[in-house]
């Protein structure tokens, strides 16, 4: 057995291929260790590169001249270097750190790690017509002030992802090197990453229209870029996320051709009046910024409403004082994107919004396929009438206080519980987990998939083991539980710490709710030790009554 793993390079590699992300000299030793070792070794040894530097080693004449930098001393072609040869085809992502914010663990960069220019022209020369790195596909810099020369040496070759991270203004190069390297990238990039605090230029942008084998774009530039002239090329966009300003975020929906998009998060950095040019005879109209979000889930109603598989919205800005969400009316406008699996709603203002039972209904009826469902906005507590005194929290004690019926209750958990099969995570708010034995119908057995669970400003009652147990019933799996406990005179849910578990009463249930899940384990395993010993062959409902109760 154990020489037919020897001989299984590709079983070799998939098991080399796991210590990639640690020190190379690991991956050394393995090579070193015996013949068989030795070439899958290498390939994962090689398949990700930090520099250019090392491959100069494998060329003889190459010389190291006073000021550290290694210089290549003859003018010989290619073909006559077979060990540069051998390992360049081994490559397949390039990964540049980023000199001022080396982090241990990570190969520490030096100024050795810089290929001259006069070595970079003499790599050009020696390959030909033919890319350097032929199995290149991936290239990533930490930061724009790692982007050289080399990005036009390494573009030859069939890259599909190209990032660029921490672009800052001072690294003016960047422009220039993107502007004659993304058309080179036209017929194969399919992934482009740009992030930081520079602007986009008019030749960048006038340049990323062409590439139209896009499928994931992503860009994060200052809210007072402006949008872009023309997106006619990017028609086969099916992942985009965008963090800029409104009017950037807006014509860009408004004009990107795909029809193929199901992925999209936005991130607003500004909240100016928006210029709306919706009519191509007419000039542009401005629209409040409180309408933004809806005219952003209206444009994709009409590019992506058989398509849209995932929706972040977020505010990067601190939210307005005086502005409200109308979360209800941002909902009617998405609920026609019927693929939708994952939604996220960030904190988009501090005015608390009112749902209920008949909101997470309306949810559970549109998206019955929902795996993720984050709504992190504030709500409203509710206000109790409670021996005579107002603002009494939830957590007050028994008798039960009268709970108004415009604030949601177990029976809309319930409702996600039963429609959503697949759900895994969920944040969304409730005042109480509390309810009667009676409230759940005998023949509902538990949602067996929700793993992660956030309920933001709710109680989480006098007993943690009795909260603990209630949860599990609904969520058999539940692994993860948080929410953030009122207290007296708090009008909305604090959101700090949004998905943690906060407070001690919360601290407690999570507890529980760990040692309730491993005692299930243990008693699955203890009845399925049975049943197989006993020969008995369990399917069906049976078994997945096993599995949930």
């Amino acid at each position: 057995m154990a020489e037919l793993v020897l001989r299984n390079l590709d079983l070799l590699r998939e098991i080399f291929q796991h210590l990639e992300s640690c020190p190379k000299l690991q991956l050394l030793a393995v090579a070193l260790t015996c013949r068989s070792f030795a070439e899958p070794a290498q390939d994962c040894l090689w398949r990700t590169m930090h520099s250019i530097v090392p491959f100069l080693n494998l060329i003889p004449s190459v010389r190291c001249s006073t000021d550290g930098f290694q210089y290549i001393m003859d003018n010989q072609p290619l073909s006559s270097y077979p060990r540069f040869k051998a390992h360049a085809v081994r490559v397949q992502r390039f990964h540049f750190p980023d000199f001022e914010t080396w982090s241990p663990g990570s190969p520490r960069p030096t100024s050795k790690q810089l290929l001259p220019t006069l070595s970079m022209v003499r790599l050009a020369q020696m390959k030909g017509e033919g890319p350097l790195f032929p199995a290149l596909r991936h290239i990533m810099y930490q930061s724009s002030r790692t982007v050289l020369e080399d990005l036009l040496l390494l573009s030859e070759s069939q890259v599909e992802s190209l990032v660029i991270l921490n672009h800052r203004k001072q690294d003016r190069q960047v422009p220039m090197f993107l502007s004659s390297v993304l058309p080179s990238l036209a017929a194969s990039l399919r992934d482009l990453t740009l992030q930081g605090d520079a602007w986009l230029t008019p030749d960048i942008m006038a340049v990323m229209p062409l590439l139209s084998s896009l499928r994931t774009l992503k860009l994060d530039v200052p809210p007072q870029n402006k949008p872009f002239h023309a997106l006619n090329g990017l028609r086969q966009i099916e992942e985009l996320t965008i963090s800029a300003g409104q009017s950037f975020i807006l014509h860009f929906l408004h004009h990107i051709p795909s029809r193929k998009l199901k992925a999209v998060t936005l991130a607003r950095k500004d909240r100016q009046g928006m210029l709306v040019d919706r009519d191509p005879t007419r000039p542009p109209v401005t629209v409040p910024h409180q309408d933004f979000w809806h005219i952003c889930a209206g444009l994709l109603r009409d590019k992506a409403s058989s398509t849209l598989i995932s929706l972040s919205i977020d505010d990067l800005i601190k939210p307005d004082l005086f502005t409200t969400f109308a979360i209800q009316h941002f909902l009617d406008a998405i609920y026609p994107l019927r693929k939708l699996e994952n939604l996220h709603i960030g904190v988009l203002s501090t005015h608390p919004v009112t749902m209920n039972d008949t909101d997470y209904a309306n949810i559970a009826q549109a998206w019955p396929q929902l795996r993720s469902l984050n709504i992190l906005l504030p709500y409203t507590s509710p206000q109790y009438q409670y021996l005579g005194l107002a603002n009494i929290p939830a957590y007050c004690p028994s008798p039960e206080p009268q709970r108004p019926k415009s604030h949601p209750t177990v029976v809309g958990l319930y409702t996600l519980a039963s429609r959503c099969a697949d759900l895994t995570s969920l944040q969304i708010y409730l005042p109480s987990v509390h309810y009667p034995t009676s409230a759940l119908p005998s023949t509902f057995n538990g949602q067996s998939t929700l793993t992660s669970l956030w309920l933001g400003n709710c109680a989480a009652g006098d007993d943690p083991f009795t909260t603990a147990s209630l949860l599990q019933k609904l969520f058999p799996n539940l692994q993860k539980v948080a929410g953030v406990v009122p207290f007296p005179g708090a009008p909305s849910n604090a959101l700090a710490g949004a998905g943690e578990v906060t407070g001690f009463e919360w601290m407690a249930v999570q507890r529980w709710v760990t040692c309730i899940g491993e005692i299930r384990i243990a008693e699955r395993a203890r009845i399925a030790a049975i049943l197989n010993e006993e020969g008995v062959n369990v399917s069906g409902k049976a078994q997945r009554r096993i599995h949930c109760d």
